[in-house]
């Protein structure tokens, strides 16, 4: 990077690919499409929308962020014999195959035939790298848009500077005549890590909660220390057939939300991911030349 930019663009690539690839998918053209034709079509509309995006933001950085390999959630849960796997409940859908291809080919043109700083690192999420440069560039002298249909991304709007662009409909999230708006982000995130993330695989630290008590509990410290000392009963089913037994575990309340806080808030990572994250984040965006079109 030869200067800091004022302004810079993110880009979720694979949620925004996703989205176009899913209404490909179900469109008439589908029906007799082969994936060569319904990649290609997906990346026509996908250029076509960050084109949107780019001349409606205009940034003078753009960033492509990318899912890494190796997720280091997967193996933090799996490590940790957590009590679910991290995005455990996900698999390939092989009517989505022409996502997984556009995805690739995709990453490849870019890398190819343009020089958009295309972040990838091994390990890390694509919400870890666009959390990443927020969170080291972000300030009042430089603005950041991210578009991306994941709301995840609403905690980041606590950092100046920073708007998150939903692609359902084109508006900024989190604002105030927005349906969902959350005037408190703090106790946005609070409540998430307490009841977890289905989507995700990230099971509640305290099931059946009412909010009520999760709101003294953020609002008090002394009640929060009580809430996080709360314990409930899991019981698991073990076995197969006629070997099948059950046991009850016991769960500490503020251990759970540790856990889905690490998981979940994206300033939380472990120490030595997040090192790992903001020196891979440094090293390719600081080393980027400039921003050219395509070929």
């Amino acid at each position: 990077m030869k200067r800091k930019p004022k302004k810079i663009l993110q880009i979720d690539v694979s949620n925004l690919l996703f989205r176009v690839a899913a209404v490909q998918k179900f469109s008439p053209y589908a029906k007799d499409a082969t994936i060569d034709d319904l990649v290609g079509i997906s990346m026509h509309v996908s250029l076509q929308s960050i084109f949107k995006y780019y001349n409606r933001c205009k940034p003078d950085f753009l960033i492509f962020a990318f899912d890494g390999d190796n997720n280091w959630r997967k193996e933090y849960t799996a490590k940790n014999k957590s009590r679910l796997p991290y995005k455990g409940q996900r698999v390939r859908d092989p009517e989505m195959e022409h996502y997984y291809r556009l995805l690739e080919a995709f990453r490849d043109t870019m890398k190819a035939f343009t020089s958009i700083c295309c972040i990838y690192i091994s390990g890390m999420e694509a919400d870890d790298v666009i959390a990443g440069v927020c969170q080291t560039y972000a300030g009042e002298d430089c603005e950041i848009d991210i578009v991306s249909g994941d709301k995840d991304f609403t905690q980041l709007l606590k950092l100046p500077n920073v708007r998150l662009i939903n692609p359902d409909d084109g508006k900024f999230r989190n604002s105030p005549d927005s349906k969902d708006y959350e005037p408190d982000i703090d106790y946005w995130l609070f409540k998430k890590c307490i009841r977890g993330d289905t989507g995700d695989n990230v099971p509640s630290a305290y099931p059946r909660v009412r909010e009520v008590k999760i709101k003294k509990a953020y609002e008090s410290e002394y009640e929060k220390v009580n809430f996080m000392n709360s314990t409930w009963v899991q019981t698991l089913i073990e076995g197969e057939g006629t070997n099948v037994t059950t046991r009850d575990v016991t769960h500490r309340v503020g251990d759970l939300y540790l856990e889905n806080q690490i998981l979940m808030d994206l300033s939380k990572q472990p120490a030595e991911i997040r090192n790992k994250l903001i020196e891979g984040i440094k090293d390719q965006v600081e080393n980027f030349s400039n921003y050219s079109h395509f070929q």
